[in-house]
């Protein structure tokens, strides 16, 4: 076996602190994939709505998740480009302001407003 290469604080010393640069960093990549996940979680849980509010098929309503699974793959490529274009912290950031001024758009429109949005099913 060999010896560790952690460097510890020397004894009645205490530990160095973390870097503020860091915390920020983790804050916002935790934000990030709990916004993602409550979305993910937001469309599973709607499912069953949807199909009663639009009377629809199981079949027919089960789109509603391939187009949202398919409308983020296609996004991909584009996020590589921006990300390469504009930088990684800029591009974070405005895609965590567009995904909460949409749920905050979508959380405020009525039923007749969301099928004008696109949010009818397979009718």
């Amino acid at each position: 076996m060999s010896a560790s290469t952690e460097k510890t604080a020397p004894a009645g010393q205490p530990p160095r602190p973390i870097d503020r640069q860091l915390v920020l960093l983790s804050a916002t990549v935790l934000v990030g994939a709990i916004a993602a996940l409550l979305d993910t979680t937001i469309v599973a849980v709607a499912l069953d709505e949807l199909r009663r509010e639009f009377d629809s098929s199981v079949i027919q309503i089960q789109w509603v998740t391939t187009a949202y699974v398919l409308a983020m793959t296609a996004v991909i490529p584009a996020i590589g480009w921006t990300v390469g274009r504009f930088g990684a912290r800029t591009m974070w950031t405005a895609a965590l302001a567009v995904f909460l001024g949409g749920s905050v758009e979508r959380g405020r429109a009525r039923p007749a407003q969301l099928s004008l949005l696109g949010i009818q099913g397979g009718q």
